[in-house]
């Protein structure tokens, strides 16, 4: 796949945006998971010809992270998030990540792989990205890099530095 989304259909997961993206691109996309949204979703794609898989619920994190070890690029379309988890998994796959400016996603990746929620500007950057391989690998590289964070041992020092710094 060129394109992989992760999430529960739901509206506040930007899966239109997504479709569009695919839409306006002409790549080649899978969605993960399911929710109230996928009837909709399937009878969109279907109207506007995309060549989009929607694979519904996968049994655990290792199905998910193979379809993102199988896709070139996560994009991650959501208007509100407490994370997203699945920015962080994408990265640690080595799966560089466009997303919009939610909940962690400023925090840990750079400027150019991150866009506001619009569809044609969202395209713009999943092409510019796909067609350049420099920025491409520079992005894989940034993103391994900054969810090292997020390992086990280097979280929990972290976190004990933090309840350290309060006594």
């Amino acid at each position: 796949y060129d394109l992989v989304f992760v999430g529960r259909l739901v509206s506040n997961k930007g899966l239109k945006l997504f479709l569009q993206v695919l839409q306006s691109t002409g790549l080649v996309g899978v969605v993960v998971g399911d929710g109230p949204l996928r009837a909709w979703a399937s009878h969109w794609a279907r109207q506007h010809h995309l060549k989009v898989h929607f694979v519904g619920f996968v049994p655990d994190a290792g199905a998910v992270a193979d379809f993102i070890n199988h896709s070139r690029l996560l994009v991650m379309t959501s208007y509100n998030e407490g994370g997203p988890r699945v920015v962080p998994e994408a990265l640690a796959c080595g799966v560089p990540v466009v997303a919009t400016p939610v909940g962690i996603v400023p925090d840990i990746l750079p400027p150019e792989a991150i866009e506001e929620w619009s569809a044609a500007a969202l395209a713009e950057k999943v092409k510019n990205i796909l067609s350049d391989h420099a920025l491409y690998e520079r992005l894989r590289q940034a993103g391994l890099q900054a969810v090292g964070q997020f390992e086990r041992s280097a979280a929990i020092a972290a976190y004990a530095n933090a309840i350290k710094s309060f006594a």
